[in-house]
């Protein structure tokens, strides 16, 4: 995910995707493993102005 290194927001675009995707493909998986699998994980990490 290195192309994404500076645009955090772009990265959420494409991992909704993901996410949206997944939960097509794996219907079994409760949303909220998915959700936090695919979109909460960007938001835990520091931010340039954290490190």
């Amino acid at each position: 995910m290195a192309e994404y290194a500076d645009a955090r927001v772009s990265l959420s675009v494409f991992l909704s995707a993901c996410f949206v995707q997944a939960c097509a493909d794996l219907a079994a998986m409760p949303a909220g493993v998915l959700y936090r699998r695919f979109l909460t994980w960007p938001y835990e990490m520091p931010t340039d102005t954290e490190r």
